[in-house]
């Protein structure tokens, strides 16, 4: 669990909570190793996963309505991404 409280401690996302809070939010993550390519999830799928880019890079993308892969960001190490789905489902 240190590994993972280091990288959330470091996360610009949770600097604003307590070390109580983020020792929970610690217990309750995990670490996961995707290979190239893995697909995490898609947009229109409900989540209620944020994820942390601990090393590599992660392509987020849609897909255009001509069927073509349309590259919304890139992200590195230290990046946060699926935090919409704290907010609730979209309108």
């Amino acid at each position: 669990m240190n590994r993972r409280l280091w990288y959330i401690k470091n996360a610009a996302l949770f600097s604003w909570l307590e070390d109580d809070e983020l020792q929970r939010l610690a217990s309750r993550s995990e670490m996961v190793e995707c290979k190239r390519n893995t697909t995490l999830f898609f947009a229109q799928e409900q989540s209620d996963n944020i994820y942390l880019v601990k090393q590599g890079r992660v392509k987020l993308t849609r897909t255009s309505s001509e069927g073509r892969e349309v590259i919304l960001d890139i992200l590195g190490p230290g990046e946060i991404f699926g935090e919409l789905a704290i907010a609730g489902p979209v309108k």
